[in-house]
């Protein structure tokens, strides 16, 4: 009775193994709760943005560069207003399992710091957040960090070449 059930939960386990594998290889994308495959994830209708965090394993000297902000990868839906989509995505921190072993951290999100508005013009972008008490205040590096977040998901953008976050007093250690 026992090799039986040795046997059971063998099969098991392999069957788990390789429907994990299936997906992988499908190209379901589960770390954005969108569950497209890779073939609706290439179509019109998707695009491939940047989403720029922190990187603690890279900044080994901890110098808080703004070198260590690097991009993840995200598929969003295409959209007229898809700077202001991508900088909410960036918001909301949803940083996966994956990225964290590799290093990746944002102090994002914070449900009260909100895209107010944003406006484009001549390349120069402004970004206007909602100010909340001791969020966007700290030291020089955690502000640094933050405010770096923004600005590279922002100039990802081929239509932009400047990004000013406002109110200006925001992001001051």
């Amino acid at each position: 009775m026992k090799r039986r059930w040795s046997l059971f939960i063998i099969i098991i386990g392999f069957l788990m193994l390789f429907s994990t594998l299936y997906f992988y290889d499908k190209g379901v994308n589960w770390t954005n709760g969108n569950n497209h495959s890779s073939e609706e994830i290439n179509s019109d209708e998707f695009m491939e943005v940047n989403l720029f965090y922190y990187n603690k394993l890279k900044d080994v000297d901890i110098t808080c560069s703004h070198e260590y902000v690097l991009p993840v990868k995200r598929n969003v839906k295409k959209s007229e207003s898809i700077i202001k989509e991508t900088i909410e995505l960036l918001l909301k921190g949803e940083i996966t399992n994956e990225e964290r072993v590799n290093g990746f951290d944002t102090e994002f999100p914070n449900n009260e710091f909100v895209l107010l508005s944003h406006s484009l013009s001549n390349g120069k972008l402004d970004l206007s957040f909602a100010e909340v008490s001791g969020f966007t205040s700290g030291g020089s590096c955690r502000v640094s960090l933050l405010a770096s977040q923004i600005k590279k998901t922002a100039l990802q953008f081929p239509d932009v070449n400047e990004v000013n976050i406002l109110p200006e007093s925001i992001f001051q250690p």
